[in-house]
């Protein structure tokens, strides 16, 4: 009896724990956020500046182009279909019996479901990172404002770093390149627009575009693994 209430608690601390990534991913990763990590540094002592300084002398025309497209990097616009599709298609797999459709949209349930938690979770982690570092956003410096790092501010003139936006759109790409592989090539130059588009308008510099992109990929891995724990088939991958 004493083994089987052991067993339990360990499983269920399991189940709450931060899902581990295989150990070659985690290599690659460790890899990456050093290189990431330097290049964040390189841009703030040396290029944030003058790219900030330079895209505030662009053409108005550009710059109404990449306004245009920077609202593709809003969170809602995907948070809410994401989680339609999930509650629409676990409804309909309610209603069916046993068989192919039902796992079916099961399956499609669970992909919008992945959605959603990547971007929301990707979200979150990097508002916590924009609220405890506090950079000015460039407005702030080309105002005659401060440019370094003021920490802990609550006013969103102070949240540059990571950007949101590039969060946003690298989570939905790493998401999307995850259940359909095939249309990465897509994916990943949208993403990278909508994230440079951050620059041209003057909301956030570049190292903030490179940061927020970054923990996106990240930490929508750790979802994916999260999901894989627990046996709940992506697309059309099996369960490792």
């Amino acid at each position: 009896m004493g083994n089987k209430e052991s067993k339990t608690v360990t499983r269920s601390g399991r189940r709450l724990a931060l899902p581990s990534l295989p150990g070659d991913v985690r290599r690659n990763l460790l890899g990456a956020t050093v290189i990431i990590a330097a290049l964040c540094l390189y841009l703030i002592a040396y290029l944030d500046k003058p790219i900030a300084l330079y895209v505030s002398t662009l053409d108005p025309a550009l710059i109404r182009f990449f306004k245009g497209v920077t609202y593709f990097g809003d969170s809602l616009y995907y948070l809410l279909p994401s989680i339609l599709l999930f509650g629409f298609f676990t409804l309909r797999a309610r209603k069916m019996g046993a068989g192919e459709v039902k796992d079916r949209f099961r399956r499609y349930a669970r992909n919008g479901l992945f959605v959603f938690v990547s971007i929301a979770a990707s979200g979150l982690v990097n508002d916590v990172f924009k609220i405890l570092l506090g950079r000015p956003r460039p407005k702030v410096f080309l105002g005659g404002g401060p440019y370094g790092f003021s920490f802990v501010q609550l006013s969103s003139n102070y949240w540059s770093f990571p950007s949101g936006h590039a969060n946003t759109a690298f989570a939905l790409m790493t998401a999307l390149w995850i259940l359909a592989p095939r249309g990465r090539w897509v994916y990943l130059p949208l993403a990278v627009l909508v994230a440079c588009s951050r620059v041209f308008v003057s909301k956030h510099y570049p190292s903030d575009v490179l940061a927020g992109a970054f923990l996106a990929i990240v930490v929508t891995l750790y979802v994916r693994q999260f999901f894989l724990k627990r046996e709940m088939r992506l697309s059309r991958e099996q369960v490792e």
